[in-house]
């Protein structure tokens, strides 16, 4: 469930933070805030956006019982609360290496989970570079 959840948030984040890249039309907008009053007229951002909140609830929780569920296994949780924080995508290797467990698939989700963040953050670059590039053209008219 906890793996899900982490695909899950990712990929929630991916459609909001598009879906306020597109609700940025011009300078004006960006300037006055308007973009904040179609976003919050939206209602699919709305809904993403209370989706992508309970996820990270539910994140919170199961990793919680998962690091309690370990700990009364008699095994030492300091780094997965750690990796938990931050290093989330190394969380599930840990895990692994922490209950000595064979590593294959948690090293298989975690570089997929990587490449789909990287992913991420490539979607976002590009929509600033877009957006900024937009925005420069528009300041000179």
């Amino acid at each position: 469930i906890l793996l899900a959840i982490m695909v899950a948030r990712m990929l929630v984040g991916v459609v909001t933070s598009l879906m306020m890249f597109d609700a940025i039309d011009d300078y004006s907008s960006l300037m006055n805030g308007t973009y904040v009053y179609k976003l919050m007229n939206n209602g699919m951002y709305s809904g993403f956006s209370n989706i992508s909140s309970l996820l990270f609830i539910g994140y919170i929780v199961f990793v919680i019982l998962d690091i309690v569920a370990v700990s009364k296994a008699g095994y030492k949780v300091t780094g997965l609360i750690l990796f938990a924080i931050f290093l989330t995508p190394g969380y599930y290797i840990w895990r692994a290496h922490v209950l000595g467990r064979k590593k294959m698939v948690p090293i298989i989700f975690t570089v997929l989970y990587s490449l789909l963040t990287l992913i991420n953050i490539g979607i976002m670059v590009t929509e600033v570079f877009s957006l900024t590039a937009e925005l420069m053209q528009t300041m000179y008219y």
